[in-house]
């Protein structure tokens, strides 16, 4: 099993340019595909364990006073910590 390397409230970076769908402030049905790139900042907000694949990260990114929650779609190999910038 591959080693969490994030924990809940963690600032996490953008390891490669991503396109994913977010939910907008949070709501289950209004969403829109964002796009992030390398560098980018996330709180990390939770965690799930995918067996055999290690672990599916929840984040937050805000941008121009917007909060996106972006669900279920990060890895681990997608995040970078802060501190490797």
């Amino acid at each position: 099993m591959i080693k969490r390397e994030f924990e809940i409230n963690d600032i996490a970076c953008i390891a490669k340019n991503r396109r994913l769908k977010a939910h907008i402030d949070g709501s289950e049905t209004n969403t829109k595909t964002i796009s992030l790139k390398s560098g980018d900042k996330v709180k990390i907000l939770d965690y799930y364990e995918v067996e055999k694949y290690g672990y599916s990260y929840e984040a937050e990114f805000k941008k121009d006073g917007t909060v996106y929650i972006i669900r279920k779609h990060l890895s681990q190999s997608d995040l970078k910590p802060k501190s490797q910038l």
